[in-house]
């Protein structure tokens, strides 16, 4: 069944024993693939549209044999951008946003018994830009971790552990005890920095507490000493020898051009908070065609024109829907509406 099938399931108002209730669930599945990799992508799109930029990750997981699961914080699904992906299957999940993005892996983790099903799985989201790099070399490289828990980058910051825009669990320990206990612990946490300390932080230190290793692509180490080498022609030079860096936003282009990096990060296209000296020529680092730049620049200024006020009216819209449902299932729809 192609994405051009897409249809609604019935299911649309279950709950989980978080009480994360989800609104839609969208599938364009027919039967139960014979993958052995998961993908679970976090996405929020202010239009509810998935761009062809985020569809490009999906058909790249795709011809690396993932099934693909996205969990959708948006207030609305735009199911006509979804027909422009017409290759692969999709499953696709709305619900409310909060909990941030460890609530949504959380939600299709256990929704979709994804720890039973599969002997590996990555936990992705639409916050990168790409693959501008052959994915299939990375996971395979991941694959041959043993008691592993991999991901892109690693930060220093606080405490050692792997940025979790990409985390891969292989088969080594995805089925384990203590994979299964993590997910089940996840609940709903407004506070980004608690979800960070908590599921972020927390999940690389449970790891290495039970005698599991951090591996990164890239480590902190590697792409730090690199910088330190570049001395004053490195834009952050100074900052490096007084505090831990973010990778993705700091020395985003070395890791391209060095390190085999596949991912821009879109906050340095949409906010470029830290000035970087080498933005404007983001494309060509990237190695990208004007086409492609083209799409991604149009992705960013449509990205740009959100109102400040999006996010509250978001909130405010899924809160009705969960409400709107939970009326009609309890048979008060009536007096509901008059209220």
């Amino acid at each position: 069944m192609k994405i051009n099938t897409l249809f609604r399931s019935k299911t649309s108002s279950l709950t989980d024993k978080n009480n994360d209730s989800f609104i839609n669930f969208y599938t364009s599945k027919e039967k139960q693939s014979n993958n052995s990799r998961a993908a679970v992508i976090a996405h929020f799109d202010p239009d509810g549209i998935f761009d062809s930029t985020f569809l490009d990750y999906l058909k790249e997981l795709n011809k690396i044999n993932f099934d693909i699961y996205v969990v959708t914080t948006s207030s609305k699904i735009d199911t006509k951008s979804l027909k422009k992906c017409p290759d692969i299957s999709i499953n696709v999940i709305q619900r409310r946003n909060i909990g941030l993005d460890f609530a949504s892996w959380a939600m299709a983790i256990k929704r979709n018994l994804i720890l039973e099903r599969y002997d590996s799985l990555l936990i992705t989201n639409d916050s990168i830009i790409g693959p501008l790099k052959n994915l299939n070399n990375i996971i395979e490289k991941f694959d041959g971790y043993k008691n592993s828990l991999c991901g892109l980058t690693e930060s220093l910051k606080r405490e050692r552990h792997l940025q979790s825009y990409f985390i891969y669990f292989n088969k080594s320990i995805l089925r384990t005890k203590l994979i299964h206990d993590f997910w089940n612990s996840v609940k709903l946490i407004k506070s980004k920095s608690k979800i960070i300390k908590r599921y972020e932080i927390g999940l690389s230190k449970l790891a290495l507490k039970n005698g599991i290793h951090l591996n990164a692509l890239v480590s902190y180490t590697q792409i730090k000493e690199y910088c330190e080498k570049m001395g004053d022609s490195y834009q952050y030079y100074k900052d490096l020898k007084n505090v831990n860096l973010n990778p993705t936003l700091f020395m985003w282009d070395i890791l391209i051009e060095q390190f085999e990096f596949p991912f821009i990060k879109r906050e340095l296209l949409t906010q470029d908070r830290f000035k970087s000296n080498r933005i404007k020529d983001w494309a060509d680092i990237c190695s990208i065609s004007r086409e492609k730049e083209t799409e991604i620049q149009n992705y960013i200024s449509r990205y740009n024109k959100v109102p400040k006020k999006e996010k509250w009216w978001t909130n405010l819209k899924m809160r009705f829907l969960l409400q709107k449902k939970a009326a009609q299932k309890s048979g008060q729809l009536q007096n509901y509406e008059k209220n």
